[in-house]
């Protein structure tokens, strides 16, 4: 595995995440966001979200994390970034604080839900390399306000927020962002 590629992953993520902080619209963000995704899946980065539905072996685990580790260094550079770079930190700020309000059950509903959607936009082009389909997935996934651990670490550096309850949130949803991508694996190569 490429430490360069996991940690490029993050900072496509965050250049993504960064968009959507910088225009007015959600489903215009939704959209310029998606360009991360697709960035990270035609650059064949690391992308812990677009890699962990795809685990066949208990020994890949370890890989995965530390996959993760490094998407989440990516992440937060980026949103360190935005940070000093958006003077006013209102809308990372927004957004941080509803993503904290939310109790644990529903964050782990909303990150196994955009495990399906990031399943989905690699696997469709996979299939069929065309781009639209990653960004529906994506930009399903950012209007429903699904939960993506990558994308949520750089919200968090955006707006200045570390905490235990942040690290707690980031951790949860990888567990269900896992969750998801392999409830649509298993479910597809069931018989």
């Amino acid at each position: 595995m490429n430490c360069k590629k996991s940690i490029l992953a993050g900072i496509l993520i965050g250049i993504g995440g960064t968009a959507f902080l910088s225009v007015g619209s959600k489903e215009l963000g939704s959209a310029l966001f998606s360009l991360g995704l697709l960035a990270v899946i035609i650059l064949e980065c690391n992308l812990y979200t677009g890699k962990v539905g795809y685990i066949k072996k208990p020994s890949e685990i370890g890989t995965l994390a530390l996959m993760c580790i490094r998407n989440f260094i990516g992440a937060a550079i980026v949103g360190a970034a935005a940070y000093v770079l958006m003077k006013d930190g209102g809308t990372a700020q927004e957004i941080a604080d509803k993503k904290l309000d939310l109790p644990f059950g529903t964050v782990f509903i909303k990150a196994i839900m955009c495990g399906i959607m990031i399943y989905l936009a690699v696997e469709l082009y996979k299939r069929s390399k065309q781009i639209w389909l990653v960004v529906l997935p994506i930009m399903i996934f950012i209007l429903c306000g699904f939960e993506h651990c990558v994308a949520d670490v750089f919200y968090f550096a955006a707006a200045g927020v570390l905490s235990i309850r942040a690290v707690l949130f980031v951790l949860l949803c990888a567990v269900g962002n896992a969750a998801g991508s392999l409830l649509i694996r298993l479910l597809q190569e069931y018989e």
